[in-house]
């Protein structure tokens, strides 16, 4: 699964993700998983996978979402930022805001 997130592999996640699709406690389950202490979402970030980025953020509903930035011991905007991908950092803090909002 890491290397899902890692190489950017949109339709794998897409196809995982269907297998789940009728239950979303069990798709938030899957992308809640840590891997080495951190959520594919911020594996993605660190990557510079944009667009998985973008579509791991979309499976998730507005709290959900907090939930999984802030989670693992790397939160996925710091992943971005350690990584040096500002539009993936700029995805992860627009996600927050909008529930602050």
């Amino acid at each position: 699964v890491e290397k899902i997130y890692q190489h950017g592999h949109l339709k794998s996640l897409k196809t995982f993700l269907s297998l789940l699709a009728k239950d979303k406690e069990q798709v938030h389950g899957f992308l809640m998983m840590h891997i080495d202490g951190k959520t594919g979402l911020a594996i993605a970030a660190k990557e510079g996978r944009k667009t998985l980025v973008e579509f791991v953020l979309a499976q998730c509903d507005k709290r959900s979402r907090v939930e999984l930035i802030k989670s693992g011991k790397v939160n996925s905007f710091t992943a971005a930022s350690q990584g040096g991908y500002v539009s993936c950092a700029k995805e992860v803090m627009e996600a927050v805001e909008e529930e602050t909002a």
